[in-house]
């Protein structure tokens, strides 16, 4: 009944049902016709529905449920949104080769290791100088290029060669139980890139064929419990604080 769905609604935003009708120039023998089982009028209905914010549909109808306008304004804006996140992921600047080595230095890798995607398994150098995987502004760094569309050929290598990191020390320990089988049911990212991550065999869907992005690691450290240093560098510890010992000691 139009009259019961109107008064649960005008109390859903905090109004009463006279109170919205005066907003609406509707008068009072209106409102009370529609208390006897009487329905608005057309043009009358899809204004009332736009206040509060549901569908005239709905308002005249026998159903309980209803996508309300509300919700489709608020999908309308998660999609407006979409460009805005487009935008800030491809904006940033070129990694640069000494940026390239103090990543490389951080891995404990070679440069060359980052710009090939061959390379599919990562092996320690122990070369890191002692402290260097404590270095907060260079694990932000690593954090930025997981976050930033893969534009340009060495970009896409970069974040590949990262993620196979990420999923060499989430393997390392064979007594946690993590298995790249037990990563691939992970819901939240696409098992299909994780395969092509582990095995270099490239996806029939090209958009498969890139590394994993900061929200997937994101995924994973919440998943394994791994701190992001950890699944960075294989080595954990009170980040923050032995930066700032690092700092002090230079």
């Amino acid at each position: 009944m139009f009259w019961d769905k109107y008064v649960n609604m005008c109390k859903n935003i905090g109004k009463s049902p006279t109170g919205l009708a005066n907003e609406l120039n509707i008068n009072k023998s209106t409102v009370a016709g529609w208390k006897k089982g009487q329905q608005p009028a057309g043009n009358t209905v899809y204004l009332i529905a736009e206040k509060l914010g549901c569908s005239a549909d709905y308002l005249l109808s026998e159903d309980e449920e209803d996508i309300s306008l509300l919700s489709k304004k608020s999908a309308f804006k998660s999609v407006h949104a979409i460009p805005q996140r487009f935008v800030s992921l491809i904006s940033g600047d070129p990694i640069s080769s000494d940026e390239l080595a103090d990543i490389a230095e951080y891995l404990d890798c070679d440069v060359e290791f980052l710009k090939d995607t061959e390379a599919v398994n990562y092996v320690p150098l122990g070369k890191r100088k002692p402290g260097v995987e404590f270095n907060v502004n260079i694990m932000h760094e690593i954090f930025m290029i997981l976050d930033r569309c893969a534009d340009s050929k060495l970009y896409k290598s970069v974040q590949i060669q990262i993620s196979r990191i990420i999923l060499h020390w989430v393997l390392a320990d064979e007594d946690s139980g993590w298995t790249i089988e037990k990563l691939y049911n992970i819901k939240q990212i696409d098992s299909h890139k994780l395969k092509y991550i582990y095995t270099n065999e490239a996806d029939p869907d090209s958009t498969r064929n890139y590394g994993l992005n900061f929200t997937d690691l994101t995924v994973i450290s919440r998943e394994t419990k791994y701190s992001y240093q950890y699944l960075l560098t294989g080595v954990d510890g009170d980040v923050y604080r032995e930066y700032m010992k690092l700092k002090d000691e230079s």
